[in-house]
């Protein structure tokens, strides 16, 4: 029909049938991440290094761990502890090195 009005068909780009398939594994992606996300993920043996350490500029608290909820973007990680008797948490800022979530 294109051809009808003077338009060059070439090729077919993406076929309906490959259109539904990708459509399918996006949602099933999509439903996989929103799971990840609602679940917690406790961390107490993935924990990879911890540095804890006071300069001019404050008190910080440096840790390195993999999830294994993945490194999704929703995935947030919590890290609690117990600071001169008193428990303290923070939410811990997303860093992707190498393809490993810090």
């Amino acid at each position: 029909m294109l051809e009808t009005f003077g338009i060059n068909v070439k090729e077919t780009l993406i076929t309906e049938n490959q259109w539904n398939t990708r459509v399918a594994e996006r949602q099933s992606t999509v439903q996989l991440q929103a799971s990840l996300a609602a679940s917690e993920d406790t961390l107490k043996v993935l924990i990879l290094r911890a540095n804890h350490f006071t300069n001019q500029s404050g008190t910080f608290l440096y840790l390195e761990v993999k999830s294994s909820a993945g490194a999704t973007a929703s995935t947030a990680l919590k890290a609690t502890w117990t600071e001169n008797g008193e428990e303290k948490s923070a939410t811990l800022s997303r860093l992707v090195d190498y393809g490993e979530y810090f």
